[in-house]
């Protein structure tokens, strides 16, 4: 692919953002670690990409998204692959989340299509306020309240996110994330060579990585719950942080990330849930479902709630990258 571009320089603008979001600048890492094998300024084409450390450069896209103290994640989820193939014909779900991990705030809105003589349509809307719910339908055409209870925090942080990665790390506690990640009972993580992607006009550094489970001694094999681990490990409790891993415990993870190279940091992602594994290291169920998540990624510089009043906040949500990049 003859494409090439420019990275963004490593420094961060900060003349107009906020004083709560200057307290965490220091945390930003470099566009693309030196690690990785780029420098700030060069140009990414195939050549680059071919000389690239591929652990480094996913470590350097991990590191930032640890570090974000915002992340907003717009997500398809399928608990088994058959309904992500369906979809086109039986209808879906759209989920919204935006979560402040520096001062514990999640919020979420969703939004369902149906099919309608072969057209996906909007059948209905859900957005949580202030801790309350709202509910568009179809046959409506208003909004109006929920019951009480739809909107709890608690419920929202589950399947929040992408399921892999939180947010709102020092920089310290990236670096204990990523030693206990790849190296307190070895490495699951393999990363396979990047490629450059073209998308509605920008390119992306394609990263295929695959999760695999481990035997962590008396533990038997764990899989999706080193990541919850290795949130512990830097110092953060998993049962109050507004985040919940993805899969299983004992499952492992085939994830496609695309990366914005400007930021160094996922802009869409296609993961595929791989099988349990019991304590012999065997798959537990051949037949297991296994889920499908797709999600578009965005890291606004603050913190925003949903507002009815915005009418940018009632428009459907949608993923923009096609169903078939993955």
């Amino acid at each position: 692919m003859g494409v090439a571009l420019v990275l963004a320089g490593a420094a961060i603008t900060i003349s107009a953002i906020s004083a709560a979001w200057l307290s965490t600048a220091s945390r930003s890492t470099a566009a693309f670690d030196e690690k990785a094998g780029f420098k700030p300024g060069m140009e990414i084409n195939e050549a680059v990409l071919a000389a690239t450390d591929p652990d480094a450069l996913y470590e350097a896209m991990l590191r930032n998204q640890l570090m974000r103290p915002v992340h907003q994640v717009t997500t398809e989820h399928y608990s088994n692959p058959q309904w992500f193939e369906d979809a086109e014909r039986l209808g879906h779900t759209v989920r919204q989340t935006r979560v402040d991990y520096e001062h514990n705030r999640v919020t979420e809105a969703d939004t369902d299509y149906e099919v309608v003589d072969g057209v996906q349509v909007l059948h209905a809307q859900s957005r949580c306020v202030d801790g309350e719910g709202h509910r568009w339908s179809e046959y409506t055409g208003t909004w109006s309240g929920r019951p009480p209870g739809s909107c709890i925090p608690e419920l929202i942080k589950v399947g929040s996110g992408d399921g892999i990665a939180p947010g709102g790390l020092s920089a310290k506690q990236a670096d204990r994330y990523l030693r206990y990640l790849r190296g307190e009972f070895g490495d699951p993580i393999s990363v396979g060579k990047p490629t450059l992607f073209r998308h509605d006009g920008k390119s992306y550094v394609r990263l295929p990585v695959k999760v695999t489970p481990l035997r962590t001694r008396d533990r038997g094999y764990t899989g999706m719950m080193l990541f919850q681990w290795a949130l512990q490990a830097a110092g953060i409790s998993p049962l109050t942080y507004p985040y919940s891993n993805g899969g299983a415990a004992a499952s492992g993870v085939e994830v496609t990330y695309y990366i914005d190279p400007a930021t160094t940091l996922p802009a869409y992602s296609f993961q595929r849930m791989t099988p349990v594994l019991n304590s012999a290291g065997e798959v537990r169920d051949p037949g297991e479902r296994l889920s499908v998540r797709r999600s578009e990624y965005a890291f606004p510089e603050r913190w925003r709630p949903y507002d009815l009043a915005n009418p940018t906040d009632l428009e459907p949500i949608a993923l923009t990258w096609h169903r078939d990049i993955r």
